[in-house]
């Protein structure tokens, strides 16, 4: 598993390029970002109330804030500005 102590902007950074595509096939969910980043690869294991699933809610909070991603609400996928 990647380390914890990402800082939120290299967390978010990571997701941007993950939504945008740059490392494969585009990730534009939240708890699929977080297993693809984390490199989480049980499956049957939840990841919403983990440490790790608390840090990209937190980084794609920032994303939105700072104008560069929104939520599609109706899909729930994180989209880029």
């Amino acid at each position: 598993m990647r380390h914890l102590l990402f800082n939120t902007d290299a967390l978010a950074e990571a997701i941007m390029s993950h939504v945008a595509g740059v490392l494969g096939k585009p990730v534009t969910d939240p708890e699929l970002l977080t297993r693809v980043i984390f490199e989480i690869e049980d499956s049957q294991k939840s990841v919403l109330k983990t440490d790790e699933f608390s840090q990209v809610c937190l980084a794609i909070d920032y994303l939105i804030e700072t104008g560069r991603a929104y939520f599609d609400c109706e899909t729930g996928d994180l989209i880029r500005a």
